[in-house]
């Protein structure tokens, strides 16, 4: 991870996570930015965001991380932040059937609304909670399968696969930025969000 002030970065890339409420993008995206895991971590309202850098391949990126509320009341407000995003992480968690039930509606939204060459990865979060496991292996891979999209299972408590995921994302995403298959735009100003990027959150323990 690379400080802010230390480098000028040559490209940002939006990535946005979607999801139910309470399946752990807002674990993952901290467990990234600030390497650090709150066993009570705020439940987002709105959207929010968090800034990294990364160097690929000697190319310094920096990364504006989404993380968007997984409530039905906040599902509509959501939307019009999927614009300019070059990649996706479809969460749900391992711990819970209903999350992964609604990862094709979660799925559609991000056709509809997204850049169609986005990249897309489907995160089953959790993957540390074995006994609590009611998502199988196999169901996750089909439905990553029939979509053409990757799967990879991630534990913010563990830090398990979480650097991997969001560097593999990156590199991808340069891939497709350099061979002109995605249009790498700047994404919304945050001066844009000041009303709405530290909207009070729902605490859960």
């Amino acid at each position: 991870m690379i400080r802010e002030e230390e480098v000028t970065p040559k490209f940002t890339f939006k990535f946005l996570l979607v999801g139910d409420s309470n399946v752990g993008k807002t674990s993952l995206v901290h467990r990234f930015c600030r390497d650090d895991f709150d066993e009570c971590m705020t439940s987002t309202i709105s959207v929010e965001f968090m800034t990294s850098i990364l160097k690929i391949d000697q190319t310094p990126i920096k990364l504006q991380i989404w993380d968007t509320a997984g409530q039905e009341e906040y599902k509509s407000l959501g939307k019009a932040y999927y614009r300019n995003a070059v990649g996706v992480l479809l969460c749900f968690s391992l711990t819970s059937q209903d999350s992964f039930s609604h990862i094709e509606e979660w799925y559609q939204d991000v056709r509809k609304l997204c850049n169609p060459n986005a990249r897309i990865v489907l995160v089953g979060t959790k993957c540390d909670l074995v006994k609590e496991k009611k998502v199988a292996d196999s169901e996750a891979k089909q439905f990553a399968q029939v979509h053409d999209i990757e799967y990879m299972e991630t534990s913010s408590k563990t830090n398990t696969n979480v650097q991997d995921l969001f560097y593999t994302m990156t590199q991808d995403v340069l891939k497709l930025v350099l061979h002109g298959e995605i249009d790498c735009r700047e994404p919304m100003q945050a001066s844009v969000l000041n009303n709405k990027q530290t909207q009070p959150k729902r605490r859960f323990c």
